[in-house]
């Protein structure tokens, strides 16, 4: 189970926290995935939101397990309606 808390302020997200039963190799990673997704405006579209998180995954050199950069897409998607 992957859970995906939002804030924003109707144009852009200003806060996100992802929590669940899920592993995050180095932890710090997933600091850095919910961070990548502060000040993005809640319009973009899934590619370039995949690409984002998509970036901060690979910059951090992570190993998601149990969960993917789709899922979290999804989540965000299912967030923001």
């Amino acid at each position: 189970m992957v859970r995906l808390r939002l804030v924003h302020d109707g144009g852009r997200i200003v806060a996100a926290r992802l929590t669940g039963d899920f592993m995050v190799h180095p932890e710090e990673a997933l600091d850095e995935m919910e961070r990548c997704l502060l000040g993005i405006d809640v319009r973009i579209d899934d590619a370039r939101l995949t690409q984002v998180l998509g970036d901060a995954v690979t910059s951090s050199g992570a190993e998601l397990i149990g969960f993917s950069i789709p899922h979290v897409v999804e989540l965000v998607r299912r967030c923001l309606r």
